[in-house]
Order: structure tokens, then C-alpha cells, then sequence
């Protein structure tokens, strides 16, 4: 609870941080004179692409938990998936999203083993699928924004090879796993030897536990074929939305020129370089990849603006969103229990 206080105080500088930042560089005249200027029905339209996601994002998960647990409710779904929403954003690498949605699946009813295997499918799901998406924007758009983005090759290769190595990993448990098991019962002994674990039985057996309950994830996977497309799909609709929200942003202003594709792939990229920052919501690198991804797009005078509407959208929007669904579900378990 209290680095969860501490994170939300560090997001909450962040924002009061780049709110600054832009008046000092762009000034309150120019702010003034962009914003009057701006098309509400493109500012509408990325916000509904922001939407839009949500419900995608709860419609995957809750496709997958309705197989494990039939009696669940798309509108619970929907709730746990914008308390995921909230914690995601104010944890860093975004770890705090999952262990929160199990609890409140459990508390709906749901028995913790379903909850953790849908959960961990719709993680799977959503890293095979964004790492396929960046697949195709690198075959697509490398050249463009490679002649356009300084160091974008060295970024481009590093996201795309630590998203390559998460499914690595994934696939290897399923596949290799007794070989898994060996490589785990190495490190475990090695680190008894240097005193870092100190049950290497009680660790080693809680490791077996979890790669047989990923293995069954897999297991589940190759069963339900037709399940992991259709998610696959949704997910990948549910990615473009999201990476569509600067090229809203980019009509918004008024500004002429530029295909969606290629907004779609800029804003992709930085989500895949800036995924594995570990801050809450990576503060600082996102803002940074923004900058330096758009200002191919944006003139000088707008690129810090549009910066913080999308920032607006796609973080804080998140966090005030989900908080609102946390609050609703904690009164609700209260009364409950009473």
C-alpha cells in the first residue's frame, strides 16, 4: 500500500513536471492559441479510441475466463479490467495490474487457479501479439523511420529483441520442459551455495508448481485453437486503436498531411521501447519517445501540446478512470460484507 502511495505521488509529479515543462517552452499564449484552435470532433475521436481499447481489453480477457468459469459476467469483467487499468499504470513494468485483477476475481467468485490462467493467456496473448504488430511495422516502416528518427535502429532492435525474448521464454516453458526444470533446479542450488535462497526445497517445489500450472495454460491454449485466434484478432484491433490516439491528436490541430500507418507505427514503437522502463507508467522515457518519434509530424510549436493531451489519454486518463472502478468495487465488497 505505501509504494502504491508513493507511486501514485510520483505520477502525480510527473504530471505537475510536464505541465511546467511545456508553459516554460511553449508559453501560455501559444497553449491558449493551439487549444482554441483545435477540432473537438477529432479530440472526441480519440478519446473514443481510448474507449474503444478498454472495452477490447476486457472483452479478450473476459472471453478467456468465461471458458475457465462460465458463470462470469461480462460487466465484472469489464470492472477488474479497469482496476488492471489503474494499477498497470501506477506500478512499475506494470506488474501491479494482474495480482490485483486475481484478487478482485477471486472476490467475484472465481477460483484462483481459473483467475491466474486467464490472466496469464491474456498476458501471453497480448505480448505474441504485440510483438508480431512490431514485426510488421519493422518490415513496413523501418526505412522511413530509420531515415528519420535519430538512433531509431538501435531502439527498434532492443524493444523488438527483449518482446522476442519474453515469448522466447513462454514458449520454451511449454515446449522444453523438463529442460526448464533442470535450468531452474541450477539456479535455485546456486543460489542456496551464496546464501540468497535459504529453503532450496520449499523454492524448488513452489517452482515445479508454477511451470505445471503454466504448462496446463499452455495445454489449454492448444485445445482452444479457435479461442487464441479470435482474442489474437481483438487484441491486435484493440493495439491499433491505441497506437491511432496521436494520429487523432495530429487531425485535431489541424494539421495536413501524413497517413495514419505511418502514425500507427510511430506510436507502436513507443510502446515497445518503452514498456520495459521501470517506472510507473514509464515516466520520462514515454514522454521522451513521444518527442522524439513525433516531432517528425508535429511542428515545434505543437509537438509539447499534443504531447500532453496524449499523455492526458493514454496515462492519466487510465489511472482517474480506474480509480473510479476500484472505489465503486471496494464499496460494494464493504457493503457486502456487512
Amino acid at each position: 500500500m505505501k509504494s502504491n502511495k508513493f507511486n501514485i505521488f510520483l505520477c502525480v509529479a510527473s504530471f505537475v513536471i510536464l505541465i511546467v515543462y511545456v508553459v516554460q517552452t511553449t508559453g501560455i499564449d501559444g497553449i491558449v492559441s493551439a487549444c482554441s484552435n483545435l477540432i473537438l470532433g477529432w479530440m472526441f475521436a480519440a478519446l473514443m479510441c481510448m474507449v474503444v481499447y478498454w472495452l477490447l481489453e476486457a472483452l479478450v480477457l473476459h472471453l478467456v475466463t468465461v471458458r475457465v468459469h462460465p458463470g462470469q459476467k461480462f460487466h465484472q469483467t469489464l470492472r477488474v479490467s479497469m482496476i488492471g487499468q489503474l494499477f498497470n499504470c501506477i506500478t512499475p513494468f506494470a506488474s501491479g495490474g494482474q495480482p490485483i485483477q486475481a484478487y478482485y476475481m477471486v472476490k467475484d467468485g472465481i477460483p484462483l487457479g481459473s483467475a491466474a490462467m486467464a490472466l496469464l493467456i491474456k498476458f501471453i496473448i497480448y505480448q505474441l501479439v504485440l510483438t508480431i504488430y512490431s514485426l510488421i511495422v519493422l518490415i513496413f516502416k523501418f526505412g522511413q523511420l530509420n531515415a528519420q528518427i535519430p538512433g531509431f535502429s538501435l531502439l527498434a532492435i532492443v524493444g523488438f529483441a527483449v518482446n522476442s525474448f519474453v515469448i522466447f521464454l513462454l514458449i520454451s516453458v511449454a515446449i522444453f520442459k523438463g529442460k526448464v526444470k533442470g535450468v531452474v533446479a541450477f539456479f535455485v542450488r546456486l543460489l542456496a551455495k551464496i546464501k540468497v535462497v535459504k529453503n532450496p526445497e520449499k523454492t524448488m517445489e513452489k517452482a515445479e508448481n508454477e511451470l505445471k500450472n503454466f504448462y496446463e495454460n499452455f495445454q489449454f491454449i492448444k485445445n482452444n485453437t479457435w479461442l487464441v485466434v479470435k482474442s489474437c484478432v481483438l487484441s491486435a484491433i484493440q493495439l491499433t486503436f491505441y497506437f491511432a490516439i496521436a494520429f487523432m491528436l495530429y487531425k485535431a490541430f489541424g494539421l495536413p498531411g501524413n497517413d495514419v500507418f505511418t502514425m500507427i507505427s510511430a506510436q507502436a514503437f513507443i510502446l515497445l521501447v518503452s514498456s520495459f522502463i521501470p517506472l510507473p507508467g514509464a515516466m520520462g522515457a514515454a514522454e521522451g519517445s513521444f518527442y522524439l518519434f513525433f516531432q517528425m509530424f508535429f511542428p515545434g510549436s505543437l509537438i509539447n501540446i499534443a504531447m500532453v493531451f496524449w499523455r492526458l489519454l493514454t496515462f492519466y486518463l487510465p489511472i482517474v478512470v480506474g480509480s473510479l472502478f476500484t472505489f465503486q468495487k471496494k464499496r460494494r465488497t464493504a457493503e457486502v460484507s456487512d
